[in-house]
């Protein structure tokens, strides 16, 4: 892969879409939201800034910096949150419900 081939995410959060809606949520430094499966269902999240820590309900906690992109539904999520003390950005890009 080369530059050339490198998804551009900021263009991607900024472009348009009829097909996609797309949300920026913002984490506060160690800030925690609870999950809810409905707000997150058919979602794919980038993360744009900092670092977010996702909690399994198990207990379990996996921390993803810049660039990750993460799948939340198919996981048994308790919280999302900030762990750093700047803050996180979050692209969710999910398709428009018609």
């Amino acid at each position: 892969m080369n530059d050339d081939d490198e998804l551009d995410i900021d263009r991607l959060a900024c472009t348009p879409s009829t097909t996609c809606e797309k949300r920026i949520v913002e984490l506060a430094a160690e800030a925690t939201l609870s999950y809810e499966s409905s707000q997150w269902r058919d979602t794919v999240v980038f993360v744009l800034a900092g670092e977010v820590e996702i909690e399994c309900v198990d207990g379990e906690r996996r921390c993803f910096k810049r660039g990750a992109t993460l799948v939340f539904s198919p996981l048994p999520i308790r919280t999302i949150r900030n762990p750093a003390t700047r803050p996180t950005r979050l692209l969710a890009i999910n398709r428009r419900v018609r």
